[in-house]
């Protein structure tokens, strides 16, 4: 039996509803996800994203001071070698010269003889340099700890003649110290890279606080004879035994050179606790640093 044209039997329009509904559900399904979905995908994307990781590390303070303490874990021994320049008081001993260089120049009534050149002098000149080594270890990316011990010693002999007078005046020191220091950096240690120039050294340096407690030796002898014909019209000689201990502070720069070798400068005030009218006073360190 024929069907009428143009008419659609109920059971067709039904499927035909059926997979526009469900088609309608696969672009849904296909098409965007739900916000929970969505924020979970994300999520798991930064966490294999290598960019945002890089981004954490640069923002964050304790990340990088991590990075920098394990980087210097491989090298947190150094060796230091330097020198020192003193510049003490020396109230005591200049009061002595003062005194006992008195007697010897009376017999210089026509002022002919020079004076002699004492360790008041000296230290004028900037003359006290002694040496020191030193052996250590960073604790931390911005603390680290310094074991030294170092001396100098020096002469000074004066001969002055005139006629047959003969006025002579000597003069020798050794000084020995030991100590213990600590460097405190407030921007964290410097880190060398090879071949750096001038300015990538200056830029990369840092400064520090700079302390230590020092113990140490100091031995002085003078002695002034004045000659007549050969014959000694006058002798004096005194002696000078101290045994020294204070505590030293002051600022420091630390300037890398290469990844194992950089520069240190120093300086810093000494209170002495036995006699700190003597050898209480200022020093200037420079300092080669080898790390390994």
């Amino acid at each position: 039996m024929n069907r009428p044209i143009g008419r659609a039997p109920w059971n067709t329009i039904f499927c035909m509803a059926w997979f526009c509904a469900l088609g309608g559900m696969a672009r849904r399904t296909t098409g965007d996800e739900p916000p929970i979905v969505a924020e979970t995908a994300k999520a798991q994307e930064a966490e294999h994203d290598p960019s945002s990781e890089d981004d954490s590390d640069h923002t964050n303070p304790s990340a990088r001071e991590i990075a920098s303490d394990e980087k210097k874990a491989d090298k947190p021994w150094h060796l230091d070698l330097g020198l020192r320049l003193a510049y003490p008081k020396l109230h005591r001993t200049k009061r002595m010269l003062d005194r006992r260089l008195d007697d010897p120049l009376k017999f210089d009534v026509f002022n002919v003889f020079q004076d002699p050149y004492s360790p008041i002098d000296r230290k004028t000149d900037f003359g006290y340099v002694s040496s020191f080594a030193g052996i250590g270890r960073a604790e931390t990316s911005w603390f680290l700890w310094t074991a030294y011990l170092g001396g100098g010693a020096g002469k000074d002999p004066n001969k002055d003649r005139f006629l047959n007078t003969t006025l002579e005046v000597d003069f020798e020191y050794e000084y020995y110290f030991i100590g213990l220091a600590a460097e405190i950096y407030p921007f964290l240690r410097p880190e060398g890279r090879p071949k750096m120039t001038v300015s990538e050294c200056l830029s990369a340096s840092r400064p520090f606080l700079y302390t230590a407690v020092e113990g140490g030796y100091v031995r002085g002898e003078g002695e002034g004879t004045y000659r007549i014909n050969g014959i000694p019209a006058y002798h004096d000689e005194e002696e000078i035994r101290d045994w020294v201990s204070g505590l030293v502070t002051g600022l420091g720069w630390a300037i890398p050179i290469d990844v194992d070798w950089s520069f240190v400068l120093t300086g810093d005030y000494k209170f002495d606790f036995r006699k700190p009218d003597e050898y209480s006073g200022w020093n200037v360190l420079t300092a080669i640093r080898y790390e390994f």
